[in-house]
């Protein structure tokens, strides 16, 4: 079975360098990739001012911002454009790349949050739009006021998630408050600048998706998992046939003579994105490195240095609740020694053993059942005294793991940001490591 080219590339597994190269672990490597794109500029009214270069994350605008990660990889962002900016003298902007192209509804419109008790609960709230129209233009739904009750603490939330609000006002509303140092763009605000990419990407499909299924086989070959199929001759950008704000149609390569309003895919949204902003660094979790490894005969193709990509930092929330679980954990165990049947067992035999001698019958009768009854009621008080102590403890491993752990899944891919109240893990991130770090807000 293929295996995940992330696992190999944030493991050093030779097999991954000629594909996507770990010049993030290289201070000289790093160095490199700022001089790549420090010779380029931004387009105008992006926010990255001339001389400057960009390091680029992006993701969903989900509900109370999505997943954990999402607030991983904005906070990585930020510390190495410092990291980066401080070992090379140049200007780096942490860039996040808000993808509200996408129609992916059902991807953005819930969240998974730990109320007051520790208990997980699904919040959701309807996207108010076309079907598959971009996110750009839909609208949160009156039961957004509902969730945002929900939360721990809702002033925040309350601000920006307003029913009728757009999500993309709302994403960014909390994610300025969090993150004022953070560039947010949005593509959709600057559509025309995309015609070029969409009109090379239609005319040169056939080309482009040649040189997508060479590399497919290259890393099918070197054992791993190809993670985005593209279809022989098909284009990388979605058609809109009723403008902007209509249903987007993904294109098959039979379409002739389109004209009129496009939007990307998950392939040539880096090349937008690269087109725009003089990239010096992309961060990126295990989904984007798994396609970033297919980019790189796409960026040659659009003649664009491809940027380094960097692992977002990785954490492991554990509040103080949790923690004060996980030390209880530690010392319950099952008393060594015997069990209650076999106390029960021997407490009866050594009775037996000793009334043995004694010559009377009817008063050791009486003796032996009293003594087999104590013995019994002893080792069913032992008894439950352990299964006591097993279900205490069985139920502290299932709050540790709704913490750790929900739905079996890690915590970053499941939990949203109003689960821990007060968390800030910018302070914790260290530039260019990908090891999971536990913080505690």
């Amino acid at each position: 079975m293929p295996d995940p080219f992330s696992a190999a590339f944030l493991a050093g597994d030779p097999r991954a360098e000629p594909f996507l190269p770990r010049e993030f672990a290289s201070a000289e490597r790093r160095r490199e990739a700022v001089r790549r794109a420090s010779g380029r500029r931004a387009l105008p009214g992006l926010g990255v001012e001339p001389g400057a270069v960009a390091v680029v994350t992006g993701q969903q605008v989900g509900l109370f911002l999505g997943p954990l990660y999402s607030v991983y990889k904005a906070a990585t962002a930020i510390a190495c454009a410092r990291a980066l900016e401080a070992e090379t003298g140049v200007r780096c902007v942490p860039v996040f790349w808000l993808q509200t192209e996408d129609h992916d509804f059902e991807e953005i419109d819930h969240v998974h949050v730990l109320d007051a008790g520790g208990e997980l609960k699904r919040l959701q709230v309807r996207v108010v739009a076309e079907p598959k129209t971009s996110v750009k233009h839909a609208r949160l739904g009156d039961d957004v006021a509902l969730a945002v009750k929900e939360l721990a603490e809702p002033a925040l939330w309350a601000e920006h998630y307003r029913p009728g609000a757009t999500w993309v006002s709302a994403f960014t509303g909390v994610m300025r408050a969090l993150f004022p140092q953070l560039v947010l763009v949005d593509p959709c605000d600057h559509a025309e600048a995309a015609a070029p990419v969409h009109a090379r990407a239609l005319s040169e499909a056939a080309e482009i998706s040649r040189a997508l299924e060479t590399r497919s086989g290259e890393l099918e070959a070197a054992g791993f998992e190809v993670q985005v199929h593209v279809k022989p001759g098909a284009p990388l950008s979605f058609f809109h046939p009723e403008g902007p704000r209509g249903p987007r149609h993904r294109l098959t390569g039979d379409e002739k003579g389109l004209s009129g309003f496009f939007s990307t895919s998950a392939l040539l949204r880096p090349i937008l994105q690269d087109t725009w902003l003089p990239t010096a660094a992309i961060v990126g979790g295990p989904g984007e490195l798994n396609y970033f490894a297919q980019l790189q005969p796409l960026y040659a193709h659009f003649g664009i240095p491809m940027p380094m990509l960097v692992p977002r930092a990785r954490f492991r929330v554990v509040d103080h609740r949790t923690k004060r679980l996980l030390e209880k954990l530690e010392p319950v165990a099952r008393p060594e020694g015997p069990s209650p049947e076999e106390i029960e067992r021997q407490l009866v035999k050594a009775a037996d053993d000793a009334l043995a001698t004694v010559p009377l019958p009817d008063a050791v009768k009486r003796t032996r059942g009293t003594i087999a009854r104590a013995a019994s009621r002893l080792a069913g008080r032992y008894r439950r005294h352990l299964d006591t102590a097993d279900a205490v403890r069985a139920e502290r491993l299932a709050k540790v793991k709704r913490v750790l752990e929900p739905n079996g899944e890690p915590q970053e891919r499941v939990l949203g940001l109003p689960s821990f109240p007060g968390l800030d893990v910018l302070p914790h991130v260290e530039p260019w490591s990908p090891s999971l770090k536990d913080v505690t807000p």
